[in-house]
């Protein structure tokens, strides 16, 4: 006999089998485990709590980042914003500074426009930049300066006074 008739004999071996018992036939089920003493395979998995349909997930699954979608960011902790500083410059605008209390962030109105800054490195002083302005000052209480600068350039707009 070839081997490659191999397959067909068995199959028809089968069909022969259930064609005489008139049922298809399966193994017997295998014995239960006894529960007090672990096989193993139980022994080597390690405990799993099992998920079900009506409880999510403990974690969130990660984003998947397509290509070209930028990837989500997490949100932002939230600001809590201290006390305003005012201070007089010589072109006649005010700038309010406004500090966040962790002093990463700085929420500056210079004129009639606002800025989200962030800070900055600097050898001396505070130094914030953001919306193309740089925001440094020196001191705190009254009498403290701050320069504005503008970022493109590194050119001093004024010196202000709180």
């Amino acid at each position: 006999m070839q081997l490659r008739h191999l397959p067909l004999l068995a199959c028809s071996l089968l069909l022969g089998a259930c064609a005489t018992q008139g049922t298809w036939t399966s193994a017997p089920p295998p014995p239960e485990p006894d529960a007090t003493v672990p096989t193993a395979t139980q022994a080597a998995a390690p405990s799993v709590a099992p998920i079900t349909a009506s409880a999510p997930p403990a974690v969130a699954p990660a984003a998947v980042p397509r290509a070209g979608v930028p990837a989500a960011k997490p949100p932002a902790a939230p600001r809590v914003l201290g006390k305003r500083q005012i201070y007089r410059c010589p072109s006649g605008k005010a700038a309010v500074a406004q500090y966040d209390t962790s002093g990463e962030r700085l929420r500056l109105r210079y004129g009639k426009r606002y800025y989200a800054m962030t800070i900055a490195p600097s050898a001396s002083g505070a130094r914030y930049e953001g919306g193309g302005l740089v925001w440094w000052s020196k001191g705190s209480g009254p009498g403290s300066t701050a320069m504005v600068i503008k970022a493109s350039t590194d050119r001093a707009l004024e010196t202000c006074t709180r």
